[in-house]
């Protein structure tokens, strides 16, 4: 596992939105196809998950950047995503993907 130089969970799924949007799974998720991914990394020297999947709301279809970790009181995580309308995404925050009843 290697130490990743980010200063915030928050920063890291910036990045890993980003590049996942440059990359060609991105063409199989706004077909419907459905997307699961999940690994391991670290940001001073905390161990986080890092979930990338495919997950809806009853009306709206989403592809989910999740990491968490946990911590002393439970659990920390923070989420970015992107919904897939009529062939094209858009990008969400954790707060409209809260809205949505995800995750």
């Amino acid at each position: 596992m290697t130490d990743i130089a980010f200063e915030s969970p928050e920063r890291y799924l910036q990045s890993l939105r980003e590049k996942w949007l440059l990359s060609e799974e991105v063409e199989s998720a706004l077909k419907g196809n459905q997307i699961s991914h999940s690994s391991k990394f670290t940001i001073d020297s905390k161990t986080w998950n890092q979930e990338i999947y495919s997950d809806s709301s009853s009306t709206k279809k989403f592809v989910i950047f999740e990491v968490s970790r946990k911590n002393i009181l439970g659990r920390e995580h923070h989420c970015l995503g992107c919904e897939i309308i009529e062939g094209k995404y858009s990008l969400v925050t954790n707060e409209q993907l809260w809205k949505e009843g995800i995750p």
